[in-house]
């Protein structure tokens, strides 16, 4: 670290000077220089000295970004701090500052440089002078809170006397009483004192040095099967991942991906299955410039287990690292394999403190049966396969075992959601919710993250959870994988794509996330991008159900027929499972042909029975009305409708009664919902806008319409529906410039989830364009409209209302 700053100097008292303000205001804080205070409103807001010293760096170096060495240089002056020591001040300074209604992070990292204030400031100019202090010496020292931490006065000045007097107190000013000093024992005392703090600072720097200490550069290594048995399959599978997963945190120690091994198998011309053996990984080690390779042995005698590992160069055949555990029982195992791959990182060279900050058990061990830890990691792996069901199966199966599993319930609640079971998931995360404390730091992040976007829906406290997350377990997949799901439902399909490619980039095997890499890649229009993820899904998941959903929406979006074959022939010989039925069901309402729709949506229906979530199956019903309801066949839509319970949790159903015009049955519902769910984001910035104004228009009041779809934060960019919604009150008021503005983001949405809402847009696009005199526009948008329905149902409304409106232009 540098040791001196290259900021500007800073005042510590001033008025308006080339340095800084004596008064900032940003996101409705307030930071008073003169006071050394944070105020947010009129409210105080607490901050340690070092997060103020912080936090005004930040401020007056607006809006530049202020890289790590110059914040630790001005934070801890002269002092040598681990970088560790700066992401805690951040972290603190930002869990400090959540008070500003944006709920967005204001202190933003900006990779691979460092800092900055994401937000806008105002500088308030001040009348009086100040005093300005170099950036060689701390703010800290001067800041007036009290806080428990070592006191730096190395650079206080010099004793000075009282207001009226004439100097500083002298020996010869005291009374005569009083006996001098005793300077030979004061002076055996200081020196005992300084000979202590260089030891304690010698003691320190050692202990520094052996926690930092590393021998050698990074390394990248191979890893083969592991060899031996336990005896029971299931566990063999789960040791094998999870030394996998042990050593793929570390930052030190890199694994050579799974699809890389292949490649270069192929490349060898090695039959595709053969197992990888020492001397065909250290063959595969030399050609991808890989250093060395690891071979773990399980050996079971009698009761006792014993696990070795031994690191093994490429380049010369000697060996960097041996190290061996025993384990006593069965569910032993786990811990003892969780301590093998600590030393074996230690020796390949990796820091103590790396170690210590970048391991996280792959199983948590808050469970004392090895029968629930074997289920448990069966649900894992079957939901990471597509196969909901038996991962349903297995979660229960776990959590029947041992009540008290936390990440049992956590999985449980993942195959409920895949399942369209949204209460059956509330409650199983609740409980894993209530159980977090038995688990490890990073479960309870999972368990957070996931209770705050299923069981409460607060998806900005999600936000702010997954992303001090990923700050820290920045080596493991799954933080990136739940921020990314977050960012999607908050609509920042950009910012979702980022968090899913860091996912992928660490999980380059699990085909899970491929599928979400490429679905945020279609909203943001990347079909390119979308096709080559998911094709890298399938290359190692390709019985995968959701990959060959999301090629399917690639190919529609892409006007590629010969993918769509592709996909819907896989369906055909894959019977049994609902979600391509369900995505075929949508894209049969797409083109208006709902009779088709109703029958695979039964077909769905029968799967969802079977995997036993009949609230998926009534939902997959309750969609085709509503949308019958939309495109205008009012009847049949209703008769769809009233033939199923009316579930007021299912937002589809409050809209269904809004589109028929059941504004006060739609609105006491709704009510009813938000006040159970004061803190969904969803409910109250997406569902309740679009269920309001769909009452709203179908009672012809579009101006109250267009106030509900504009309160203040609207979830613009999640659903096609606003936009489709706005463009049609536009319409309805007589103003076709605007309608058309919001019709055309309905139909530039490329990852649209409502069928109804993209071709009703383009029939709305052309009438605006029409209204406004453009009729060449108004053919194009008529001509779109038809071609997504040209295999429409002969009674379609829209596709009558479309060729009549087109004729009529020509």
């Amino acid at each position: 670290m540098k040791e001196t700053s290259n900021l500007p100097e800073i005042p510590l008292k001033s008025g308006k000077s080339e340095a800084g303000a004596a008064l900032y205001r940003f996101a409705g804080y307030e930071l008073d220089c003169d006071r050394w205070q944070l105020r947010f409103g009129s409210d105080p807001v607490t901050l340690h000295r070092r997060s103020f010293d912080l936090l005004l760096c930040l401020v007056r170096a607006h809006p530049r970004v202020v890289s790590r060495d110059d914040l630790m240089d001005a934070v801890w002056p002269g002092q040598f701090v681990d970088e560790n020591n700066l992401a805690q001040q951040v972290s603190t300074l930002r869990k400090a500052m959540t008070r500003h209604p944006e709920a967005t992070r204001l202190v933003e990292t900006v990779p691979g440089r460092g800092y900055r204030l994401a937000c806008d400031v105002e500088a308030v100019d001040s009348a009086s002078p100040g005093l300005v202090l170099s950036s060689e010496q701390s703010i800290t020292r001067i800041t007036v809170e009290e806080e428990t931490e070592e006191i730096d006065d190395s650079s206080a000045p010099a004793a000075e006397a009282l207001p009226g007097e004439t100097g500083a107190l002298t020996p010869a000013s005291f009374p005569v009483n009083v006996p001098p000093p005793r300077r030979r024992g004061a002076l055996w005392t200081a020196a005992a004192i300084a000979f202590a703090a260089v030891l304690a600072l010698a003691g320190w720097i050692g202990w520094r040095w052996w926690q930092h200490r590393t021998s050698g550069p990074p390394i990248q290594v191979v890893l083969t099967p592991m060899e031996g048995s336990t005896g029971d399959i299931t566990l063999d599978h789960a040791l094998s991942a999870a030394l996998r997963f042990d050593l793929a945190q570390s930052p030190f120690v890199t694994l050579l991906p799974q699809s890389q091994v292949a490649d270069t198998l192929r490349r060898m011309r090695r039959p595709d299955g053969e197992a990888l053996s020492s001397a065909t990984a250290r063959e595969v080690c030399e050609r991808s410039s890989s250093q060395a390779v690891i071979h773990a042995v399980l050996a079971h005698t009698g009761q006792q287990f014993l696990l070795t590992a031994e690191a093994v160069s490429c380049v010369n055949g000697g060996t960097l690292a041996s190290t061996s555990q025993e384990a006593g029982r069965a569910e032993d195992l786990p811990l003892a394999l969780g301590r093998l791959t600590d030393h074996l990182r230690r020796q390949l060279g990796e820091a103590r403190w790396s170690v210590a900050r970048f391991t996280t058990p792959a199983y948590t061990y808050e469970t004392v049966s090895l029968e629930a830890l074997k289920a448990n990691y069966e649900a894992m792996i079957l939901g990471n396969s597509g196969k909901v069901a038996e991962a349903l199966e297995a979660s229960r199966r776990a959590v029947t075992i041992d009540p008290d599993f936390a990440m049992a319930y956590f999985n449980l609640c993942i195959a409920q959601s895949n399942l369209d079971d949204p209460e059956s998931a509330r409650a199983s995360i609740t409980r894993a919710y209530e159980l977090r404390k038995n688990v490890d730091p990073q479960s309870q992040r999972i368990i957070t993250a996931r209770y705050e976007g299923t069981a409460t829906g607060d998806l900005y406290a999600a936000l702010r959870n997954g992303r001090l997350w990923v700050e820290e377990f920045p080596r493991n997949a799954y933080p990136w994988d739940a921020l990314s799901e977050t960012l999607a439902k908050l609509g920042d399909y950009a910012g979702a794509v980022a968090a899913e490619q860091k996912a992928a980039a660490l999980r380059p095997d699990a085909g899970m996330i491929w599928a979400s890499l490429a679905q945020a890649q279609i909203h943001t229009g990347d079909l390119a991008g979308a096709r080559l993820s998911a094709e890298r899904g399938l290359a190692g998941s390709p019985e995968l159900e959701p990959v060959r959903m999301t090629l399917a929406r690639v190919a529609l979006h892409a006007h590629d027929d010969a993918l769509a074959r592709e996909q819907l022939a896989w369906m055909a010989t894959h019977p049994g499972r609902f979600g391509m039925p369900t995505l075929e069901a949508e894209l049969a309402r797409l083109g208006g042909r709902f009779r088709e729709a109703q029958r695979l949506t039964a077909l769905a229906a029968v799967a969802y029975q079977e995997q036993g979530s009949e609230g998926g199956a009534a939902y997959a019903r309750k969609v085709n009305a509503m949308e019958l309801i939309a495109s205008g066949d009012r009847a049949d839509g209703e008769r769809l409708f009233r033939a199923e319970r009316l579930d007021p949790e299912q937002p589809a159903d409050l809209m269904s009664l809004a589109l028929l015009g059941d504004v006060s049955q739609s609105r006491r519902l709704l009510d009813a919902e938000l006040h159970k769910r004061e803190r969904d984001t969803q409910w109250h910035l997406l569902y309740a806008p679009m269920i309001v104004a769909m009452g709203e228009l179908a009672t012809g009041q579009p101006q109250k319409a267009l106030d509900a779809l504009n309160a203040e934060g609207v979830l613009d960019h999640v659903d096609a529906q606003i936009a489709y919604l706005r463009g049609s009150a536009y319409l309805a008021l007589h103003d076709p410039a605007n309608a058309a503005v919001h019709f055309g983001k309905a139909v530039e949405h490329p990852g649209f989830d409502s069928s109804y809402a993209y071709p009703l847009s383009w029939l709305g696009l052309a009438r605006a364009d029409a209204a406004l005199g453009k009729n060449a526009e108004a053919r194009r948008a008529y001509v779109a409209c038809l071609d997504l329905r040209h295999n429409a149902d002969e009674n379609d409304p829209v596709s009558a209302a479309a060729r009549q409106e087109l004729q009529n232009l020509s």
